[in-house]
């Protein structure tokens, strides 16, 4: 894992990465204060009706492989099973309730929105109710008339009312970069993340700690015993709940979301890092990308290391990682 002259990509400061993005920042202090409003975006200037023969609505049980098919097709380039990956391992199981679809008479599904419910940490351990944007898809031969925006204004409105949720969302988040733009016009607000490079060492430089490196290379195995994934949830918990953003887990989000993804990816690496202890102070997510780039996709240290120096050492010696000149 650690050659010189590898490049390792990440997050400058965050365990589970979270680009929080584009719901409104203003928005966190409403949850947190408690002023409970359902999310509702006004119709975007210059967008003609749409047809009468469009209908817009939640997606139907039989229609679950008509769906992941549209979704495909919007996004070619996706690695081969990626969008029913994210289906099977949706905490909970998938509500259809929860994505919107645009159905036009005679060729169906041609845009699509899907919100994926999630509680996040709010700072000082706290959490809210958190509706996460995925799969925002439209058939090239029907973009520019406004199915997606209506979908997303669909969505986010529901957000506020859905009863098959325990709670009300009051904040939504995204990835985007391309199309930062049209979601800021909908009413998100763009929250920057930073990364930074790191040339990988040839050795661990830091006194008293020492890595594991487990390497997964088949398809559903995980290297790690039950007592290695607890103290793991431990850490993520001890060392994200501190922080705006990253998602709280419950043991079904690890199960089915973290290891069940896990264990479907290839050439990925989990770290462990110790420090004259038989348990872990730290760990790591790591993905191959190519012979001369890594990606660190989550970090976490324990409470013991944050108050050391806040995870830095145990950061740097998770990957044998030294700043670049």
């Amino acid at each position: 894992m650690s050659s010189p002259g590898v490049a390792a990509w990440v997050p400058l400061a965050s365990a589970a990465v979270f680009v929080a993005s584009n719901a409104a920042l203003a928005l966190y202090r409403n949850a947190i204060e408690g002023r409970r409003r359902p999310l509702q975006r006004e119709a975007p200037k210059g967008k003609k009706a749409a047809s009468s023969s469009v209908r817009f609505r939640s997606l139907l049980a039989n229609e679950v492989s008509s769906w992941l098919g549209h979704v495909r097709g919007c996004f070619p380039r996706a690695p081969a099973g990626y969008f029913q990956r994210h289906w099977d391992s949706e905490p909970g199981g998938v509500q259809l309730a929860d994505v919107h679809v645009a159905d036009v008479d005679g060729v169906g599904i041609v845009s699509s929105v899907r919100v994926l419910p999630r509680r996040i940490f709010a700072g000082l351990g706290s959490e809210v109710a958190s509706g996460g944007i995925g799969e925002v898809s439209t058939r090239k031969e029907y973009r520019g008339k406004g199915f997606a925006g209506r979908l997303l204004r669909r969505a986010t409105t529901r957000m506020g009312m859905s009863p098959h949720h325990d709670q009300d969302m009051h904040i939504s988040s995204l990835h985007s970069s391309k199309y930062a733009k049209y979601y800021e016009k909908l009413g998100w607000k763009r929250a920057r993340t930073r990364f930074m490079k790191y040339k990988v060492g040839e050795e661990c430089k830091i006194k008293g700690l020492t890595t594991i490196v487990y390497i997964k290379n088949t398809l559903h195995t995980l290297p790690l015993n039950p007592r290695q994934k607890a103290t793991i949830s431990k850490i993520y918990k001890s060392y994200s709940s501190a922080m705006l953003g990253p998602h709280s887990r419950d043991q079904e989000y690890w199960d089915s979301w973290v290891w069940g993804q896990l264990g479907l990816e290839q050439n990925v690496a989990i770290i462990l890092v110790y420090r004259e202890h038989d348990v872990p102070c730290g760990y790591g997510f790591v993905k191959v990308e190519d012979s001369e780039c890594i990606d660190l996709g989550e970090f976490g240290a324990d409470r013991r290391e944050v108050e050391r120096d806040g995870g830095e050492e145990c950061f740097m010696a998770l990957l044998e990682l030294w700043p670049q000149n």
